[in-house]
């Protein structure tokens, strides 16, 4: 993804390899930040990148539950 400082959803689904209805429920979740500019949601670089580093870490401890079990 080309270092920008915003990304609209169509953009981040792509990048997060998600559908929009999972963009949404991620939002509402929580999980995921965005910001409204009149009718458009846009996401902050920083925000996509500190989504996919929480994924990850909650993914490194499912495992490593999983393996002491």
């Amino acid at each position: 993804m080309p270092e920008r400082k915003l990304y609209s959803r169509k953009e981040v689904c792509e990048h997060l390899n998600i559908g929009p209805t999972t963009f949404y429920k991620e939002i509402k979740a929580g999980r995921l930040q965005v910001i409204k500019i009149g009718k458009l949601t846009r996401v902050i670089h920083d925000d996509v990148a500190a989504y996919i580093a929480a994924r990850l870490a909650e993914s490194k401890a499912q495992q490593t539950t999983s393996e002491a079990a």
